[in-house]
């Protein structure tokens, strides 16, 4: 909570002269006493500024608040006033001033503090600066110093203050570097900050949305209209979705309130979202079985809605179908289960992405921090970890075709569907897994069997399935040369080993 002007404290010398015109007050409630001679320099300085009311019987100079705390503002300050400017020893405090010089168009100080950053032998530093502050520019430059130095692996992609910048923002550089190590053309005006702009499409005629009862009409028991974005009309019953407290129920409420109403008499309460979302929110809010949703798009949107409008019952409903989705979009579904904090669902879609065979882009990186990302990528290297300690018991290293394992199998932060396609251990990670290595390995008993072989049989899966899935991974392999049987028995085992080592790994939600 902000304290009173008289609370306030007073910044130090120049900025606590009495014949000041206004008073600036920072996030952590200091006082700068300025002279707008000096702050007009700057056209963009008063832009965004948030001027408090002024005590009773007036006050000699004008309060404005800003959301700089005092340190920042000091500096800032210092390279617009009369005086020395201040030498910043620490990338990230530069970069808040850089941040600040850049919202209130402060070009000097800009132009000052961009040379001190290129100063810093600290590229993935300097890079989340240059990000926070907008500096395209300047996060091009460092990106590509950074690619220069050719260090890759996870130890060396991330640093903690990168927790600022969202998800997105650090797949965009993953994806820049491996671009530039494959000597594939990068965009001149490769875009960190910003999402890619989603392509228009040709226009289409869209289908009539039906609205289906008891929703299309006025009936005795519905009494104000829902209308949705696109203008949708949906008959409601404001005792059924106001049962319980929510955002919902005070939008109704005020909505009833209101002198606006409907050609046929109803009071109508707006809402933005597209009406096939709304319809299934109002179904799941409604008593009644509930509608077969398994489009996890419109799960996740109905989902979002729900929780935004604080319908307990909608939510619980939408969660525990979207749950069961979970498969079919793991990636993104890692990404809203972190958002909302849902830890069991977050570590399930984790490791149902651990067999995606290329990191791609999502619109949900940009919801949640780059630190998720992160940990997501190190669990997964973990995992491999798991499963390259495995197939070492089952293939030697001298078997592999190349002289560059451990770089390939292990290291590789950002997977490009290529690499993935061709990786012996990606192939009988997924093999394994997907066989859902578990159960115990062949019966010594049944090495010397004649005929055919068992049609259930090791990791679960059913046998001339999993036989063809072993037998494509062996292809990839130059092969040693002995009995098959002895093969499957160590492939069994081992994928159980790996897999049992990679559930008893946890992700970090």
């Amino acid at each position: 909570m902000s304290q009173s002007p008289a609370e306030c404290q007073v910044a130090g010398d120049p900025f606590n002269k009495p014949n000041a015109d206004i008073a600036l007050q920072t996030s952590d409630d200091v006082h700068f006493y300025v002279h707008l001679v000096v702050l007009g320099l700057t056209s963009g300085f008063f832009e965004g500024m948030e001027k408090l009311p002024q005590p009773a019987g007036g006050s000699e100079r004008a309060i404005i608040k800003v959301s700089e705390d005092s340190a920042t503002l000091d500096a800032l300050l210092r390279f617009m006033y009369p005086c020395d400017n201040p030498v910043i020893d620490d990338v990230m405090r530069i970069g808040d001033i850089l941040r600040a010089a850049v919202k209130y168009q402060v070009d000097d100080a800009v132009k000052h503090l961009k040379r001190q950053l290129s100063m810093f032998e600290d590229p993935l530093r300097v890079f989340t600066v240059a990000c926070l502050a907008d500096l395209e520019d300047l996060a091009y430059q460092t990106a590509i110093e950074w690619c220069q130095d050719g260090a890759f692996d996870l130890e060396d992609t991330y640093v903690q203050e990168m927790e600022a910048l969202p998800a997105g923002t650090y797949f965009r550089l993953l994806h820049f570097c491996d671009a530039f190590n494959r000597g594939d053309e990068i965009a001149e005006h490769y875009c960190f900050t910003q999402p890619p702009s989603a392509s228009a499409s040709p226009s289409e005629p869209s289908e009539t949305f039906i609205v289906p009862s008891p929703f299309d009409r006025p009936s005795a028991h519905a009494n104000i209209i829902v209308r949705s974005g696109d203008t949708v009309n949906f008959y409601v019953n404001e005792v059924i979705l106001t049962q319980f407290p929510s955002k919902l129920a005070v939008l109704l409420h005020d909505a009833r309130n209101s002198s606006r109403k409907s050609h046929d008499g109803y009071h109508v309460l707006d809402l933005p979202e597209d009406a096939a979302f709304l319809l299934p929110l109002l179904q799941l809010t409604y008593p009644g079985p509930s509608p077969h949703l398994r489009d996890w798009q419109v799960l996740t949107a109905v989902l979002e809605t729900a929780y935004k409008y604080e319908l307990v019952r909608a939510a619980e409903l939408a969660k525990s179908a979207w749950s069961k989705e979970i498969k079919a979009e793991p990636v993104r579904s890692y990404f809203v289960a972190v958002e909302h904090g849902w830890e069991a669902e977050a570590r399930l879609a984790a490791k149902c992405a651990l067999l995606c065979p290329e990191d791609k882009y999502y619109p949900e990186m940009e919801l949640v921090s780059a630190s998720h990302y992160d940990r997501f990528l190190r669990y997964r290297q973990r995992c491999r970890r798991s499963v390259i300690d495995a197939r070492r018991a089952f293939i030697d290293d001298v078997y592999m075709p190349g002289s560059s394992i451990e770089q390939r199998e292990v290291y590789d932060t950002f997977w490009h569907k290529h690499d993935c396609s061709n990786m012996f251990h990606y192939t009988l990670h997924a093999t394994w897994a997907r066989a859902g290595a578990t159960s115990p390995g062949l019966r010594s008993s049944l090495w010397s069997m004649a005929g055919s072989m068992p049609q259930e049989f090791g990791l679960g899966g059913e046998w001339p399935m999993h036989m063809h899935q072993l037998m494509s991974c062996l292809n990839a392999w130059n092969g040693r040369n002995g009995d098959l049987l002895e093969l499957i028995h160590n492939y069994d085992k081992c994928g159980g080993q790996a897999m049992n080592a990679v559930d008893q790994l946890v992700l970090e939600v």
